[in-house]
């Protein structure tokens, strides 16, 4: 792999991070890169990948909590071939060569083919996942700000990894949903939910619950959720509670016993979805 092709330095070459996504096989799946720079407004790497090495398939989502629409990222070969594939029609011409041992979570078939000098723009939420060609690749990515921790994987199995690497006793999942109000109504990954219930053997906890309809979080329980977290519904309801007894004529004093009611209603609501039984 000729790094120094590309300018590189020692000092980059000693910030190279290896990546195997928990899933133990780098050989095959993962990727090594330097972040240049990675701050509230843009993003620049270099991403390494030897001979054939796959980066597994994901999508960089939007993040209602911290407002942000998700990454939109540019892709520009540096080094060999960039197999990259997205969301849209099968390319006839490309061959689709996922690791064999995990093809089934790769969903994504329209390939574009990065030769040095050439470059590609994934939008936001783009499902998709990239390979190097026999001789290895080198990638430069730039970017609006990147934040790898809110990444969303196709493969269960990362779940599965994590869970016996660490032995946590719950474990919180990424499936569409995100903390405080939603702009828009949330669309949950219940597949996805459900093959991460099948592999995990710990609790599933699914954060960013205010806001979800009644059927979501049926569905949720149905498969796979043991735990909801719910702060923005209630929060609501007390502050609502507290500005219709104000405006009423109660005063500061004796708002309490308003809020109070109006937390314990919301809260018995919430218990009586979570339990099946009618509200």
């Amino acid at each position: 792999m000729k790094i120094c092709s590309i300018g590189s330095v020692t000092t980059d070459i000693n910030s190279v991070e290896v990546a195997d996504f928990g899933l133990d096989e780098l050989a095959t799946t993962g990727l090594q890169l330097v972040v240049y720079v990675n701050t509230s407004r843009c993003c620049a790497k270099e991403m390494v990948l030897t001979p054939n090495q796959t980066c597994p398939e994901h999508r960089h989502a939007p993040i209602p909590e911290l407002d942000y629409p998700g990454k939109e990222e540019t892709f520009r070969c540096r080094y060999g071939l960039c197999y990259l594939y997205v969301e849209g029609d099968e390319a006839k011409d490309v061959p689709f060569a996922p690791p064999k041992d995990s093809a089934q979570y790769y969903t994504v078939k329209h390939a574009i083919v990065l030769h040095p000098g050439e470059q590609y723009t994934i939008l936001p939420n783009t499902r998709h996942w990239f390979k190097a060609g026999p001789d290895g690749a080198v990638i430069s990515e730039f970017s609006t700000p990147s934040y790898d921790e809110y990444d969303l994987f196709t493969d269960p199995d990362e779940a599965r990894l994590f869970y016996e690497k660490t032995g946590c006793d719950a474990l919180a999942v990424a499936v569409g949903t995100a903390h405080g109000a939603y702009k828009s109504a949330p669309k949950l990954d219940f597949e996805r939910l459900k093959k991460i219930s099948e592999a995990v053997a710990a609790p599933l906890v699914l954060h960013g619950g205010s806001g979800l309809t009644d059927n979501d979080f049926r569905r949720s329980i149905e498969n796979g959720i043991a735990k909801v977290n719910i702060f923005t519904d209630i929060n609501c309801a007390a502050a609502n509670a507290a500005h219709d007894a104000w405006k009423s004529g109660i005063g500061m004093t004796d708002l309490m016993p308003e809020i109070t009611e109006a937390v314990r209603k919301e809260t018995v609501k919430k218990i009586k979805i979570f339990t099946g039984r009618t509200v």
